[in-house]
């Protein structure tokens, strides 16, 4: 077996050490082979780099968060950027990536990077979108919200409530039962115009489904024969699997919702929704709901596995259940090869990027601040783990990875490197990765001049638009000037550009044309002053 690790240190036990995550995982390693008489070789070093192209990522992947101070001259790969904000900050980005491509990087070669996506997503997808980018965002979403999964919480409600209304249409309007829909909006409006809730439904429906006027002729006679139909199939279907979790272990209920599933023809209901994605066009989420089916199975098999043979009520199993959930997650794979790369730096695995894009690089940001939590404090948690107490990680070897984040980062491109951060006065100052370059290059911080339109930043035709856009009166400027006049050369960019000028001038928003008017709110309008 061969094992490689990432460390120039391997034999450094100090936990402050940029390698001391690592190093511990070693030690780790060592010790198992030692316990079991295990022989293990002189350990080979790799010195070599052939990942990078040019000096400056050697010594970025050096001597980043070193104390070793080196002055790097005519540096033109490595980019530090101080940003007014989270939007200038992917603007920034975006810009670069767009005369990247148009200098013939592919986009597969590119990375960008932060610690907390979550905040950058929306803003760095808005900013790609503008400037035309293909992006492949590596985003992780909590399957809870999956139909399937509801499915399964719904059914474990419906039995621990004792058919509550709510829970029951919750599940129907799933759409993954083979009642359609018409029949459920008849069972819907059927029990709120006669409040059928708890054991009601396991009665006959005799009311009129026409509520207080009933007609007493064949149609509502056939009307309630339908409701009652869907009734007794759900309820049926619902009474058996309930009756199979009554002094079960966790493998009979989770055996017990595996057969429910096929009883309300759920596993053909997922593949329709899939067929019907699929026909959408999103061809993802149609890939996804496989691996959810399989996902529920591998989830019903760990609680089978774990409770073991002791019985366990249904209201035990719902909150296991929801735990097993709130800790699984679903990514996606790119759907093409040529996307410019997102993501965390704590997931992210990218594949020798030309040039990577480093955004977030503040204070308490990137590298993050870990703190601790929880009844131990971080000098019991050392103290257990020295006398071989497997715990979770606590604060110091927390904040060690995220360093080792913060380098793995830094040292990902071949070429080139480009680091931001945000410089305003709500916003901590730049972190050490910013110091660490500095220290390096002895690079000065690059700011953009502010109102400063020139050819370089013009790199689509929405980008230019907003641009116009952001100032608009300033005909003193011969790039307004002339996006004005290209502008109103474009019939399509006709409505935005008058819609552009009532706002800068204030004026009221007005339908002219009165055809329109009439179409939306017709001849005669009747205004009521209360509402």
């Amino acid at each position: 077996v061969t094992v490689t690790f990432c460390s120039d240190s391997f034999n450094n036990s100090d936990k402050y050490d940029l390698f001391s995550y690592v190093n511990s995982n070693i030690r780790i390693l060592y010790d198992v082979a030692s316990k079991l008489g295990v022989r293990v070789e002189q350990p080979l070093m790799l010195t070599n780099q052939p990942r990078f192209n040019n000096d400056e990522m050697r010594y970025v992947e050096k001597y980043s968060f070193s104390d070793i101070k080196k002055q790097f001259s005519d540096c033109k790969n490595v980019h530090i950027y101080s940003s007014k904000g989270i939007v200038d900050e992917c603007n920034y980005v975006a810009r670069n990536i767009s005369k990247l491509l148009r200098q013939g990087i592919k986009a597969g070669e590119i990375a960008v990077i932060c610690r907390d996506m979550e905040k950058y997503r929306n803003e760095l997808s808005f900013a790609f979108s503008k400037y035309n980018i293909p992006y492949f965002n590596d985003e992780r979403q909590n399957v809870s919200c999956q139909v399937l999964i509801r499915f399964v919480s719904f059914l474990l409600r419906i039995v621990q409530y004792s058919y509550r209304s709510d829970d029951i249409f919750s599940l129907l309007k799933l759409g993954l039962t083979s009642l359609d829909s018409q029949t459920v909006a008849g069972l819907e409006n059927y029990a709120f115009m006669w409040n059928i809730n708890g054991s009601k439904w396991k009665n006959a429906f005799t009311q009129s489904p026409y509520g207080l006027s009933p007609r007493n002729n064949e149609k509502e006679a056939e009307l309630l024969l339908e409701l009652n139909k869907g009734r007794e199939y759900v309820v049926n279907i619902i009474e058996k699997f309930k009756s199979k979790c009554k002094n079960a272990t966790a493998k009979d209920i989770s055996a017990a919702i595996y057969y429910c599933l096929l009883d309300f023809e759920a596993d053909k209901g997922i593949k329709h929704l899939a067929v019907s994605l699929d026909k959408a066009g999103k061809t993802a989420l149609a890939e996804q709901q496989g691996r959810i089916w399989d996902l529920l199975m591998d989830i019903l098999n760990s609680l089978a596995t774990v409770c073991g043979d002791e019985k366990i009520s249904v209201k035990e199993y719902s909150k296991l259940f929801r735990l097993m959930i709130a800790n699984e997650d679903l990514g996606t794979l790119p759907s093409g090869l040529d996307n410019v790369q997102l993501g965390s730096a704590d997931r992210i695995r990218c594949d020798k990027p030309y040039a990577t894009f480093v955004v977030g690089a503040n204070e308490g940001e990137f590298p993050s601040n870990v703190l601790s939590g929880g009844l131990l404090s971080d000098s019991d948690r050392t103290l257990l783990v020295n006398n071989d107490f497997k715990l979770f990680a606590c604060g110091e070897i927390l904040n060690s990875q995220e360093k080792y984040y913060a380098y793995m980062a830094l040292s990902s491109p071949s070429d080139m490197l480009f680091v931001s951060f945000r410089n305003s006065a709500e916003d901590n100052p730049a972190s050490e990765i910013v110091s660490s370059l500095e220290a390096i290059f002895s690079k000065e911080i690059v700011t953009f001049p502010d109102n400063h339109i020139n050819v370089d930043i013009l790199e689509s035709t929405d980008n230019a638009f907003e641009i116009l856009s952001s100032d608009f009166e300033n005909d003193a400027d011969e790039y307004i000037v002339a996006l004005k006049h290209y502008f109103s050369e474009k019939s399509e960019y006709k409505n935005r550009l008058e819609a552009v000028e009532r706002l800068v001038k204030n004026e009221p928003a007005v339908i002219k044309n009165q055809e329109l008017s009439r179409r939306l709110f017709g001849k005669d309008m009747y205004l009521s002053a209360s509402r």
